[in-house]
């Protein structure tokens, strides 16, 4: 943070435009399960920022409560006027003309009786603001001419703006001297102690200082620069764009070889190709390694070296990185399932996934959650659990990778009902679920879990597992079923009838699949493919013969209504004259837009028993009419 709000946005600016950007995913998430042996073969790039974050675990951050860059500099300046006593009562007048200044407005002067310090530095920052750089630099100066006793708040902000007003040696020494200040007990409210430093870090690599600027933008970025991590992307690049001879030598830096290797490791694929920009500079990094020894920043390289293609490349890199990181883990993952070692892959993605922390429940809908790169290895880990034939570790790790479509299929095509249903209560009890947030994905597993039941003719066992709001639906559907096994025919047409209707117009929440062919999860809004299961040779016969099993009771999308019709059939079939012929009219207007050779099915049936098709002008109507259930 600068005081004044100065410029450190428009070295934040030129760092934005310096990288590349992301582009939104697709409406719809990634799946793990799709393409299998392709997830388990490509490496994705890493996060620059996360890597460093990870590395400077105890970076601290200057609170700022929501204030903006100047607000936050406003905030400390009044802060810094109170700590002199007897000034209370100057602080409204302070603060109107300072924000002004601050603005680069008209506004009133500096009340008078002012601490000596504090009005220098006031009029210093005001000439600054009007451009007026020779009295800025005076009044600065004056500052810090006054007795240390009498500068004691403002020395830090003033060398700091000594700095901003020099160049080259002269800006370095200033902002060596804010940090001495700080460490000698001035104040440094707005801690630019740790800041000077990312200021000293620009002025080295203007003049083409690179390992310079990466020691010192490493050092921000450990007492807490919210700028630094970005500042280290910008010198990476520089490197790499760097002439061969300067990049060598950077390259010789330990640490400048290390933050390159992560930089590579996250840029694209084809960048990374023979004649892709980003591949020299891969070829230079290894060149420079030393020959013999363990290497910091060996693990990024094997992984961008992976990504280039060149697998044996980062083998032997790999082969020099320190040994229990979860990315070089990650890495013997891939060559390992490469190789056709499955078992071996599954070992060292076992490893990366325990070191992972648990996503915390509630903090996102996992069922929509973005796939990170703890998602990424939980669900390649699944992927081979899968193949395995582990079906409750592979449902875990998806859903705690986030990925609810794979862990959907799972659940609803893989696993038997029964495998299911001992799952659930074990991993997603009503108990267990007791504290849970509301879009907790194993809710949705238990909703899953009781529609599919109530497609294998088990409603009575799915009430426990369905949402509250359903459950007298299902009720209603429970007892009419009843009622459709006992009594007169009339009695047993009418319960048909309304179970029919009930069928029709609450499937999606009572019957329908989550995904294929219903897409309960969309609401039944989008239709997002057939299936999962396409020729991927890592997809078994025993999976593909359970997920034939568990198709739904008929084909086709909205599977329910197919079913809701031939209920009405059957209530038709026990029905006479126009009663029997509405109901087929019924039967067929359900199906006609969407299915017309199913529906004729239905038309065919009026006709072989002779009933008036003129019933069905008026039937659809008065079906339309009736209160739905």
């Amino acid at each position: 943070m600068r005081p004044d709000g100065l410029a450190w946005r428009g070295w934040l600016a030129l760092v934005l435009v310096a990288l590349p950007v992301l582009a939104c995913g697709p409406d719809f998430p990634d799946r793990f399960l799709r393409q299998r042996s392709r997830v388990l073969r490509d490496a994705p790039r890493t996060d620059f920022a996360r890597v460093l974050a990870a590395r400077a675990p105890t970076a601290k951050r200057t609170p700022r409560d929501g204030l903006d860059e100047q607000g936050a500099t406003l905030a400390a300046d009044l802060a810094d006027l109170l700590a002199h006593p007897g000034t209370a009562g100057l602080v409204a007048a302070y603060e109107r003309s300072r924000a002004a200044t601050m603005k680069k407005v008209e506004g009133p002067p500096l009340p008078p009786g002012l601490p000596r310090e504090i009005a220098l530095y006031a009029q210093g920052a005001a000439a600054f603001h009007a451009g007026d750089q020779a009295g800025a630099r005076a009044k600065f100066t004056e500052l810090m001419s006054l007795p240390a006793h009498a500068r004691r708040t403002k020395s830090t902000w003033a060398e700091f703006m000594l700095g901003k007003l020099d160049d080259g040696e002269g800006a370095i020494a200033h902002l060596r001297e804010v940090r001495l200040l700080a460490r000698a007990g001035f104040d440094d409210r707005l801690r630019l102690a740790e800041t000077s430093v990312s200021e000293w870090a620009r002025i080295e690599l203007a003049r083409g200082g690179l390992t310079a600027a990466v020691d010192l933008y490493s050092t921000a970025l450990a007492e807490g620069d919210p700028t630094a991590t970005e500042s280290l992307r910008v010198v990476a690049a520089a490197i790499l764009r760097a002439p061969p001879d300067a990049r060598s030598r950077a390259l010789r830096h330990p640490r400048a070889l290390e933050l390159v290797a992560v930089h590579l490791a996250g840029v694209r694929s084809d960048r990374l190709e023979r004649g892709g920009p980003a591949r020299a500079a891969l070829d230079a990094a290894v060149a420079s390694l030393p020959q013999t020894g363990e290497i910091g920043g060996a693990a990024h390289l094997a992984w961008a070296a992976y990504r280039a293609g060149d697998a044996d490349l980062a083998r032997r890199l790999l082969a020099r990185a320190r040994p229990g990181t979860q990315l070089g883990d990650w890495l013997t993952a891939k060559l390992a399932a490469r190789a056709g070692n499955r078992a071996e892959a599954a070992r060292a993605l076992g490893r990366v996934v325990s070191r992972l922390e648990a996503a915390t429940p509630g903090d996102r809908d996992v069922r929509e959650a973005p796939l990170e790169p703890e998602s990424r290895a939980r669900g390649e880990l699944a992927i081979l659990r899968l193949d395995a034939g582990a079906l409750d570790a592979a449902l875990s790790l998806l859903l705690d990778a986030g990925s609810w479509r794979d862990a959907a299929h799972v659940a609803e095509r893989v696993m038997t009902v029964e495998e299911l249903r001992r799952f659930v209560d074990a991993h997603a009890s009503e108990a267990a679920l007791a504290s849970a947030p509301e879009d907790d994905a194993r809710r949705a597993l238990r909703g899953l879990l009781a529609r599919r039941l109530v497609r294998e003719g088990l409603a009575s066992r799915a009430m426990r597992y369905l949402p509250s709001d359903d459950r007298p639906q299902l009720q209603r559907w429970l007892t009419l079923s009843r009622a459709s096994r006992r009594g007169s025919r009339a009695d047993r047409a009418e319960a048909l009838s309304s179970l029919a209707r009930l069928q029709r117009h609450r499937g999606m929440e009572l019957s329908g699949t989550e995904l294929a062919p219903d897409w309960h999860l969309d609401g039944g809004a989008f239709d997002e493919g057939a299936s999962t299961l396409d020729g991927d040779r890592m997809i078994r016969r025993g999976e593909r013969e359970r997920y034939a099993a568990s198709s739904p009771p008929v084909p086709g999308r909205f599977h329910y209504r197919r079913v809701a019709a031939e209920t009405m059939r059957r209530a038709a079939e026990l029905s006479d004259g126009d009663e029997a012929a509405a109901r087929l009219c019924v039967a067929r207007g359900w199906l006609v837009t969407r299915e017309p050779r199913a529906a004729a099915v239905y038309l065919d049936e009026l006709r072989r028993r002779r009933l008036s098709i003129d019933a069905c002008d008026g039937a659809r109507a008065r079906e339309l009419a009736r209160e739905l259930p």
